[in-house]
């Protein structure tokens, strides 16, 4: 029997009416809080002494469900989590490149004109010693790789000889690179390079290049003719730097990621219920990192999942952690992986990048971003594809049975009972059910009875559902009789408990119908014993009667009430219209007052398919309580809530099943009077 609690919790109150009169300094004001909420089953039917047999009126079903099997049953989505350890060695520095131009004016400092033509040789002396400044670039890099590359353009008139080159760092005097060259004719190129591996250069260098230029007779000077050196540093990539970083990519991971411990089952599709998208980051990189993680065919209204996450920069010589989580609630995943060639698989991609720094930072190959991708919780509100071949054993489970003992006999005509297994398959695959035991037990007599299996087929095929909106279920019902068992036998046990041991077999034939099989989280495979029996009412209906607390100590200032509007939202689990009634008490049990709201509730459908109530069926209803009537509302102490339900006339037998409910909640919006 469903006991609960009403309650008037204290008035929550909304200025919805404001009514000031400086004549009479008071306010009507409105108050809502909410007085009731209850439910009311077939238990709480009412036994007297006018109650009449009727066994042509109403059939109550109590139905023991064997097998509540759910989509959690049949799918668990597990992933394995995506570890990510990434040093830096692969962090690069752009690539650095200096030019370096002198005249032949610049070379001879010399006020011979311009054109001048050399009557005897001239051998000049070169000596270049100039700065090269990437400063603003860089600080210090030591570098784990790079090279050095030097190109020296002849455009003099003259030869040049003994040519050698020294590149050495400007604070620490330390030599990066010594070259000798020998001679470089008018009009080449020299181009070398040098492996920097293992060397640090700081962000300011000197380099000097000195030789000989020999310019012979007969030569025309051109004083715009010229020496140029260039310097590039290329393919830096660093043991640790204090620069000024390049955006660049520092993770760029894909691949198919597989759902775990599926066996046989293969999903192609599935509208997630629940679950998260859990990253973890722990970095030392002295500079934000972003990262993006993306599920290109897990979508959600169209656009596709995909996060951005950003993490600060680390403090000097330390590291720093963020944690990121994600809902995948309602995203839908299409498992046939990236080109659609697979299943039980999603792709996934995940990059981290550094931007291009703004300032100088320092980065050394032992800085590290340990990146944990989890998948927690997937849990499926709808799934497609094959389901999976497989067993499920019930054994040796107790369930309780309440009937015979909630009931007076007098009530349930048992002679008249009839009991049947009935099997609702509202998931989308074919099924079979091997019973091995039911066993009906009464635990204060001691009796017992098991049933008779040996004239009921051994396996009991189960056809697939029909998917659409809303989903068409297949029932399978077997009728218990004395033909076909000892049915009666077990029933006259009057059992409170049923012991039972089955089997249910899923895709029993195999993958035959190819990726159709479906199941929703909202539908089951029910396994019913069902035991109908004629119920007696009384000759105006089913009557059922429930007793809740009315607390009404929250209220202040309950004197000042003037006036109530109760509402009512009554949710009816029956096939049944019904009237209601309240009847409040006090302490004492004293009746105060009674009403009933003139409207009837409206009555649920039955399922054509399953030919039971699946779905409630609202009613709305309101009662004004004027001012003579609130000192008894206030004193009340209890509400009596009883529930007429209409039995006649009936065309044919109605069926109330044990779980059928019925929802009560009601609010009150109380009209206050407040002085000032």
């Amino acid at each position: 029997m469903l006991r609960t609690t009403g309650y008037l919790l204290s008035a929550i109150v909304f200025f919805t009416s404001c009514i000031r009169d400086f004549d009479r300094p008071s306010w009507n004001i409105e108050a809502l809080a909410p007085v009731l909420n209850t439910s009311l089953d077939i238990y709480d039917v009412v036994n007297d002494p006018s109650l009449i047999s009727r066994n042509d009126s109403v059939m109550v079903v109590f139905a023991q469900n064997l097998t509540p099997f759910t989509i959690d049953t049949l799918l668990s989505f597990d992933v394995k989590p995506f570890i990510r350890h990434v040093k830096l060695d692969s962090i690069r520095l752009n690539d650095q490149i200096i030019h370096y131009r002198q005249t032949l004016a610049e070379l001879t400092d010399s006020a011979i004109p311009d054109g001048t033509v050399l009557f005897i040789p001239l051998a000049l002396p070169l000596l270049i010693s100039d700065t090269l400044d990437g400063s603003q670039y860089f600080s210090s890099i030591d570098l784990n790789e790079g090279m050095m590359y030097m190109t020296i353009n002849n455009h003099l008139p003259a030869n040049m000889i003994n040519v050698y080159d020294t590149l050495f760092n400007a604070q620490s005097h330390t030599v990066v690179q010594n070259s000798y060259y020998g001679s470089i004719a008018s009009g080449t190129v020299l181009r070398d390079s040098f492996n920097l591996a293992g060397r640090t250069i700081e962000g300011v260098m000197e380099i000097s290049i000195g030789g000989t230029v020999n310019i012979p007779a007969g030569s025309v000077l051109r004083w715009n003719d010229y020496l140029e050196v260039t310097v590039e540093l290329r393919k830096m990539k660093i043991n640790s730097a204090q620069a000024l970083f390049p955006a660049q990519t520092i993770i760029h991971h894909t691949e198919e990621v597989y759902l775990e411990d599926m066996d046989d089952r293969e999903i192609v599709f599935a509208r997630i219920r629940n679950g998260q998208l859990r990253v973890s980051v722990v970095s030392t990189i002295e500079q934000e990192t972003y990262f993006t993680y993306t599920i290109p065919n897990a979508t959600y209204g169209g656009l596709q999942f995909s996060e951005n996450m950003t993490v600060p920069p680390a403090p000097p010589g330390g590291s720093i952690s963020r944690q990121f989580l994600y809902a995948f609630d309602h995203f839908e995943f299409n498992f046939r992986g990236q080109n659609n060639d697979t299943v039980n698989a999603f792709y996934n991609e995940l990059i981290g990048t550094i931007d291009s720094s703004q300032s100088q930072v320092f980065l050394t190959l032992q800085d590290s971003v340990d990146v944990v991708v989890e998948v927690l919780g997937l849990q499926p509100e709808y799934a497609r594809g094959f389901l999976g071949r497989d067993t499920f054993n019930v054994a040796a489970d107790t369930s309780l049975f309440k009937a015979f003992s909630m009931f007076a006999l007098d009530s349930l005509s048992i002679a008249g009972a009839k009991v049947s297994l009935c099997i609702e398959n509202s998931l989308g695959m074919e099924g079979a059910l091997n019973i091995n035991t039911i066993r009906a037990v009464n635990s204060k007599t001691k009796r017992a009875a098991q049933l008779d299996l040996s004239l009921l087929p051994d396996t009991i095929f189960i056809a697939k559902a029909v998917d659409g909106s809303p989903v068409i279920p297949m029932v399978t019902r077997f009728q218990l009789n004395d033909a076909n068992s000892n049915i009666s036998k077990m029933i006259s046990v009057l059992p409170d408990q049923f012991i039972f041991s089955l089997d249910v077999l899923t895709n029993p034939k195999g993958n035959n119908h190819g990726y159709t099989d479906f199941a929703y989280a909202s539908n089951l495979l029910n396994t019913f014993l069902n035991i109908e029996a004629p119920l007696a009412v009384s000759i105006n209906g089913l009557v059922l009667k429930d007793e809740t607390n009315f607390l009404s100590a929250g209220m202040e200032d309950m004197q000042k009430i003037l006036s109530a509007t109760l509402y009512f939202i009554i949710n009816n689990g029956f096939p049944l219209t019904a009237q209601i009634r309240f009847d409040f008490f006090d302490a004492w049990g004293t009746w105060l007052l009674a009403f009933s709201p003139a409207s009837a509730i409206a009555a649920a459908d039955i399922h054509p398919v399953t030919g039971r109530v699946m779905e409630k069926k609202q009613t709305t209803l309101s009662y004004f309580l004027d001012e003579p009537d609130m000192p008894k509302i206030l004193q009340s102490a209890t509400i009596a809530v009883t529930l007429t339900l209409s039995t006649m006339p009936q065309a044919k037998h109605v069926q109330i099943y044990d779980f059928y409910t019925m929802d009560i909640n009601a609010t009150a919006k109380f009209n206050y009077t407040v002085k000032k």
